[in-house]
Parts: C-alpha cells; structure tokens; sequence
C-alpha cells in the first residue's frame, strides 16, 4: 500500500523440501479415531450422526454408524483434543408401544422399577432428569398420533459407554460425549450406548428403515 492507498497483492507458493531428511519419521503421522454404538443389549445402531469437533481449529466432521454400528475419522492432527458427538433423531414411534407406558407407569408407582440406568433414560420422555405421569402423557400423545415427534428430547440419546452413574437408580446426569487427546494411531474404543427415548422394553428395530414406519395407532 502507498502513501496514497493504491494496494495490490500477489501469491506466493512455498515448498518446502526435507532434503538432508532431518525430519523425524512420525511427523507425518495421522490418528484414526472411532468406535461403536450399541443398544445395552450389544445390538449395534445404524445411520447414527457422528460428529468430531477440534475446537483449537474449529474443524468439525461427521461419519454415520454403518450397520455394524461403527463410526470412523480418518487422518487426524497427533497430540489434539476431540470431542465426539453422536446424534439420531427419526423414527420415534419404533419401538415405542402402550407395553411401554405401562412399564413407565409400574416404575413410577414403585409396583416394578426399571431394572436399569438406560431404561430409566428411555424413559424420561419429556428430557426433564426425571421420570414421572408427565412423561407418561407425554409418551401416550406420541402413540396416539397427536405429536409426530418429542417436544422437548430427541429421538435417541447416548451415553459414553465408560460413564460410571454415581447412583444407577437416578442416573442423571450422564456424560452424552466423549473429550479426547489423539495421543496414538488408532483409537477404536469410543464407545457409546444407544437409548432410544419411549423403549423401555427394548422392542427397538436398530437397523430400521424409517421411512417404512406406518402408524398403526387406530
């Protein structure tokens, strides 16, 4: 830029060349990053949005579960913090039926409590860290076909598989994503467990193709 304003720019490219290859050799190194996502049953979940976010880049991707469950992110930066971040939000009625509600409703009356922390989070519809009648009137909306979706919580939550609940009776709340630092190659143990909101009796099709759902609510 001149005293007067007038500005102009070039390009230029730089390559730069290890010529006497004082490089250490794992410079180039890259991780791999993955896991899989399960029901508590070990049954694995399909077409699970999994999103990896490198927040000192402000680098984001996604890899979907493919049917075996697994998800993968290739040639990453060593020695950076990821966080990983599964999301599944469709077919909510799958699984879902009034064997539910009335699994819910014993849970909440004391007569038969839910056997565990999963299904506990299966069953806090209204997403509230609690189980209670509003989740109930709430899930028997969905059956009826008055609401199409959750009004307040996705269709499948997930739960860092190595989160240990402090009391399984009230496990709220839970660790939904998993923060770690690419220190290896490979990185295949990030885990997750599936819950899918509603399911309290594990009757959830996990491999299911949404779009065949037909209401049958009459």
């Amino acid at each position: 830029t001149d005293e007067a304003g007038n500005q102009s720019n070039c390009v230029a490219m730089l390559e730069l060349q290890d010529n006497q290859d004082v490089c250490p050799d794992n410079i180039a190194m890259m991780a791999t990053i993955g896991g899989h996502v399960e029901t508590e049953q070990f049954i694995p979940v399909e077409n699970v949005e999994t999103y990896l976010d490198e927040s000192q880049n402000s680098m984001s991707d996604m890899d979907m579960t493919d049917e075996e469950g697994v998800y993968t992110f290739n040639s990453l930066p060593l020695s950076m913090s990821y966080t990983i971040d599964p999301k599944k939000d469709s077919g909510f009625l799958n699984g879902v039926s009034t064997l539910d509600l009335l699994g819910i409703q014993q849970h909440i009356l004391g007569q038969k409590e839910l056997s565990t922390p999963y299904k506990i989070i299966a069953a806090d519809v209204n997403n509230d860290e609690k189980v209670s009648a509003t989740d109930l009137i709430e899930l028997r909306k969905m059956i009826l076909g008055i609401y199409d979706k959750f009004q307040s919580n996705d269709s499948w939550r997930f739960v860092d598989k190595d989160f240990t609940f402090i009391n399984v009776h009230d496990p709220f709340p839970y660790r939904e994503e998993i923060n770690m630092i690419a220190a290896e190659e490979m990185s295949m143990s990030n885990d997750f467990i599936a819950v899918k909101i509603g399911d309290v009796n594990n009757t959830v099709v996990t491999n299911l193709n949404e779009e065949e759902l037909e209401s049958r609510s009459a």
